[in-house]
C-alpha cells in the first residue's frame, strides 16, 4: 500500500467517524429539543406526538433550515 492509498482510507476511515458523531449529535439535539416542546407546551408524550415532533424535524432538516 502506498502513502497514498494510505492517506485516502485514513482520510475516508475520519470522513465515517465525523458523520457517525454527527448523527449521534443530531439524535440527542432532537431528543432535547422534544422534551424542552413537551415542558413548554405541557402536553404528555405520545407515540403520535412524537411522532408529529419526528415529521417536522426530517422536514426541517429535509428543507436545509
Amino acid at each position: 500500500m502506498s502513502l497514498f492509498e494510505w492517506l485516502e482510507d485514513m482520510k475516508e476511515d475520519i470522513l465515517r467517524s465525523y458523520e457517525r458523531s454527527q448523527s449521534s449529535y443530531q439524535i440527542v439535539r432532537n431528543d432535547l429539543e422534544y422534551d424542552r416542546y413537551l415542558e413548554d407546551s405541557g402536553l404528555e408524550d405520545t407515540d403520535e406526538l412524537r411522532a408529529e415532533f419526528s415529521e417536522a424535524d426530517d422536514e426541517e432538516v429535509y428543507l436545509g433550515f
